[in-house]
């Protein structure tokens, strides 16, 4: 995912770690909240292209590493960005809030 703009959701870094898929992203918008260097894929500088092009060269290169980033990859996602996790913490947030107005 070497984009440059201030992604502030990439919704194709999330796709692709679900389908098991490690991951090389910039360090820039919500990239490296998504995906978390050394453990689902690698975060290099934005606009580094020999960065970019190591760390994809390392994770092709080395089988067990692209499997255990892409198992890990797809586990953050199930844990953290499925509709239904979401919907959940969605809820737990209004509730919070609905609990605070009524103790006013």
């Amino acid at each position: 995912m070497p984009s440059v703009w201030l992604e502030t959701f990439g919704q194709v870094t999330i796709e692709a770690m679900a389908c098991g898929v490690p991951v090389v992203t910039f360090d820039a918008g919500a990239s490296p909240d998504i995906n978390i260097s050394g453990q689902t894929g690698l975060v290099v500088p934005a606009k580094n292209s020999p960065a970019l092009a190591e760390a994809i060269i390392k994770i092709l290169s080395d089988d067990n590493l692209r499997l255990n980033y892409g198992q890990a990859a797809r586990e953050r996602v199930l844990a953290n960005y499925t509709y239904e996790v979401v919907i959940n913490k969605l809820i737990t947030i209004i509730n919070r809030a609905k609990d605070a107005v009524g103790k006013r």
